[in-house]
């Protein structure tokens, strides 16, 4: 009988630390830190103006100008514009950095929207377009947009090799 309780026990044991990781990186309140601030209180939709800094857990949001939008009253979005607007994360496995001017990150996603001289880091690469969608939760991005391709915007991408140890 106890061969049979001890894996159950190891896999509620799993899902409950896999499950309590999620619920970690979806609940951080956000903190927002602003020159000026207008809200409607009929909708809790939100505008934020002047040196506009955002954190939600490890990432952190910056802009001159910052729309947060409320759906059921829940945080829904958030739109940072800025010249440039910033993102960053951090963690012991994660280090990436990002700016655009207009950045729209969906809160129910967790995929960041990056327009107009968008530019990431991450580990050793580096990534330009006018476009890159990141999707922050899988570390995956796609950058330029094959339906709207123009002449002259392409995808620039540079890889830094790893150093080797000796």
């Amino acid at each position: 009988m106890y061969h049979l309780i001890r894996p159950a026990l190891l896999l509620l044991a799993t899902c409950l630390h896999y499950s309590a990781m999620a619920a970690d990186s979806i609940d951080h309140e956000i903190t927002i830190q602003a020159d000026h601030m207008q809200l409607d209180l009929h909708n809790g939709n939100s505008m934020y103006t002047g040196n506009v800094r955002i954190e939600k857990g490890d990432i952190v949001l910056s802009g001159e100008r910052v729309l947060i939008n409320k759906k059921h009253d829940r945080t829904d979005s958030i739109q940072v514009l800025g010249k440039p607007a910033r993102y960053s994360q951090k963690t012991a496995d994660v280090d990436v950095s990002a700016q655009s001017e207009q950045m729209f990150f969906d809160l129910n996603t967790n995929i960041l929207t990056m327009k107009d001289k968008a530019r990431l880091q991450q580990q050793g690469q580096l990534i330009e377009s006018d476009y890159i969608a990141f999707d922050t939760d899988k570390q995956a991005l796609l950058a330029g947009k094959q339906d709207q391709a123009q002449p002259g915007q392409r995808v620039n991408i540079i890889l830094t090799p790893e150093k080797q140890i000796e």
